[in-house]
């Protein structure tokens, strides 16, 4: 099975190229890294076509900011699975896309999710935050829990029965986006129980001047999908403290 992980990427020459490092050094071979660069401006262009090989393929145009740069690699992908993987982030292990295709073949499901690790920009052995996800309930999205976004692994079918991220929500379309997968009854989903990714912390949704406007789009999305908005609300920004220790 081909395997694309989608890069969205804009003056991020700090951090993409430990991203690009940790695709080429994975096990599995056949996999397909879709890079969609917004006109950076910072050098950061330049070290991807030096990092370059010939499973990576760059974009680079303006666009509407991140979730504009995935659609558009949603629309090139080829991969008979789709995953994410930000500019500052880093696949959990040199086996993770192995251990992610061997699930996918197990489970016979049409997309997964596992856990994740936030650690520091700088030192990336010191680990701020574990994300352990675990099995799916319907009833837990009511207390604002979802499995960690850049963990979650589709099958080509499931991208396009979902479509495309809603730009209306400039920081928590994701969010909104995995509410929809989750709450799909067309839709299995299943728990790897191992970590798929480590993500820097300070990115778009972790960057603390985003918390009070990310909060209004996920209380409009809350809505959206009928979840009562202020207990959820609560609860999806309580559940994070725990995390931390």
């Amino acid at each position: 099975m081909k395997v694309t992980l989608i890069t969205a990427c804009f003056n991020n020459k700090n951090t993409i190229g430990s991203t690009i490092r940790s695709v080429q050094s994975q096990t599995y071979a056949d996999i397909e890294h879709i890079i969609v660069d917004g006109s950076s401006t910072d050098g950061t262009l330049e070290l991807l076509y030096q990092l370059k090989n010939e499973t990576t393929q760059v974009i680079t145009e303006p666009d509407k900011g991140m979730y504009d740069a995935i659609n558009k690699g949603l629309n090139l992908a080829t991969g008979d699975i789709i995953g994410l993987l930000h500019s500052d982030d880093e696949l959990y292990a040199n086996n993770t896309i192995e251990q992610i295709v061997n699930h996918f073949a197990q489970s016979q499901a049409d997309w997964v999710y596992g856990n994740g690790i936030y650690v520091d920009s700088t030192n990336t052995n010191l680990i701020i935050r574990n994300w352990i996800s675990k099995p799916f309930k319907r009833w837990k999205l009511w207390f604002g829990w979802v499995p960690l976004h850049t963990t979650m692994y589709f099958n080509k079918a499931a991208v396009k029965l979902l479509g495309l991220y809603d730009l209306r929500y400039r920081i928590a379309s994701d969010y909104e986006y995995t509410l929809r997968a989750l709450t799909s009854s067309k839709l299995k989903v299943h728990y790897t129980g191992f970590y798929h990714v480590r993500m820097k912390m300070g990115g778009t949704s972790t960057s603390l001047k985003n918390q009070l406007p990310k909060s209004k789009e996920d209380f409009i999305i809350m809505r959206l999908y009928k979840l009562p908005a202020s207990f959820t609300l609560t609860f999806k920004i309580l559940r994070k403290i725990p995390q931390f220790f």
